[in-house]
């Protein structure tokens, strides 16, 4: 293609790598690339709406990496620390963790969390014990957070 973009006109079609089998030839299934795609989500609470509540994702197969940042106003009692409405359903059966890059402005006590994706399109926050992440923790009122997950998608 000298100008222009290579369009797929069939759906479910993509860019076959089966011609490109590597020194580390692994048990794939699949070496078809179909989708790409980026763009924007807006996170939600589970309780009050977030005071500032900003998303982005890129999708490359069935990969989705999505940040977000959030300010929480204030305390919302005794639910858990959860931000909704991820991009896409993660119905591959498969939770994703973050990779390292969630962060409070203000820290927790216990200084150690972590975030996964639950089944469907829902983020919840742990501490490093596992036990969840409360709105009326130590530390997460008046905050801002900012972090990103991976996880796949059928």
């Amino acid at each position: 293609v000298n100008n222009g973009n290579l369009v797929i006109g069939t759906s479910g079609k993509g860019i076959d790598f089966s011609a490109t089998g590597g020194p580390n030839n692994g048990s794939g299934t699949s070496e078809l690339l179909e989708d790409y795609e980026e763009g924007t989500w807006t996170p939600s609470g589970t309780g009050n709406a977030f005071q500032v509540a900003v998303g982005s994702y890129t999708k490359v197969g069935r990969c989705v990496t999505a940040l977000f940042r959030i300010r929480i106003a204030a305390s919302e009692g005794a639910n858990y620390l959860q931000i909704n409405g991820l991009p896409f359903d993660n119905t591959a059966g498969e939770q994703g963790e973050n990779i390292g890059n969630i962060s409070f402005t203000t820290a927790d006590t216990s200084g150690n969390m972590y975030a996964a994706v639950t089944s469907g399109t829902a983020i919840l926050f742990y501490y490093g014990t596992g036990s969840n992440i409360r709105y009326n923790s130590s530390g997460v009122p008046n905050s801002h957070i900012r972090g990103g997950v991976v996880y796949y998608v059928d």
